[in-house]
């Protein structure tokens, strides 16, 4: 499978689990999270990576501009090697066996984000459950909304 067709299906699939596609970034805008992600190039293969915001928490304006993906509140670590997957690469893979492993990315990461997300973030958090499945790594607003609003301190 060409590179470019990859892209497309990843696309396709992304919009139909609810993202808008803009560019390279897929944005899911949930009740109280919103997400971002994108699919990068790395080592000769193709890695998911996403990050979040929680819509209660304050953020400074001038967060907002510049590039999106780092305006957010977070930041998903290697999702390659946590969890123990490897990315994908478009030379190995069919139409059907990356139709598979992109819904099953999209199930495992976001479906989560749908259910309950403060409890997800939180258990993947190590500082707050110490062996977590995902590492995200929270920006210092973050920390200190869920200090002061749920008393939960992370380091």
């Amino acid at each position: 499978m060409q590179k470019e067709e990859m892209k497309k299906i990843i696309a396709r699939l992304f919009s139909e689990y609810g993202f808008t596609v803009q560019g390279k970034y897929y944005y899911l805008d949930l009740n109280e999270v919103a997400l971002i992600a994108v699919v990068l190039p790395r080592f000769g293969q193709y890695v998911l990576s996403y990050n979040f915001s929680l819509k209660s928490v304050p953020h400074k304006e001038e967060r907002i501009k510049g590039d999106p993906f780092t305006a957010y509140d977070s930041r998903l670590v290697d999702t390659c090697n946590v969890t123990g997957k490897k990315g994908l690469n478009p030379e190995s893979l069919s139409v059907d066996g990356l139709e598979k492993d992109i819904k099953e990315r999209l199930c495992r990461y976001f479906d989560p984000f749908k259910k309950n997300p403060l409890d997800h973030i939180l258990s993947n958090t190590p500082m707050v459950r110490g062996n977590a499945p995902d590492i995200f790594v929270l920006k210092i607003e973050v920390k200190m909304y869920l200090k002061t609003v749920y008393n939960i301190d992370i380091e």
